[in-house]
């Protein structure tokens, strides 16, 4: 399992988050980019009410602004997401490596000078299909009182 609440608590991003959504769920599932184990961050929000048929959407950033910048984000105290579960939504928000709460490329650590652009097209297909992988295990075995495998719970 990796993270515990620790991980996010330092930058307060964890905190301000559940301020901004009680309920919200975040998740970190481990992803294995080029021999090293690092983590990619999903968020969730459950619908107000729950229908038989549960309706999923999965938001995925572009390459400017990270989950909680942008389908989080409330203007006038309300966001895209806060809609969406109003209107029985399952709202999960992905962090691509490299945003956001996700680990960061190894190859952040040091100048962009020299290497190749990171967070192709075909790596983020790949971090979506994770995640999509993780979302239906979740809503597959998901009883509410369980951990969905392959990932820590951090709220």
């Amino acid at each position: 399992m990796i993270g515990h609440e620790r991980e996010l608590t330092e930058s307060g991003t964890l905190e301000h988050a559940r301020a901004m959504a009680p309920g919200e769920l975040t998740f970190r599932l481990p992803y294995e980019y080029e021999g090293q184990e690092l983590a990619m961050f999903l968020r969730l929000l459950r619908p107000h009410s729950v229908t038989r048929s549960p309706r999923i959407v999965l938001y995925v950033h572009g390459a400017t602004f990270r989950s909680a910048l942008s389908i989080a984000h409330r203007f006038d105290g309300r966001s895209w997401r806060d809609a969406l579960a109003e209107a029985g939504y399952h709202v999960w928000g992905l962090d691509f490596l490299g945003y956001g709460e996700s680990s960061r490329y190894p190859g952040m650590n040091g100048s962009a000078e020299g290497h190749e652009p990171l967070g192709q097209a075909d790596e983020g297909a790949r971090q979506i299909e994770a995640a999509v992988g993780f979302m239906r295990q979740y809503h597959r075995g998901h009883s509410g009182a369980c951990e969905p495998p392959g990932a820590g719970v951090l709220g």
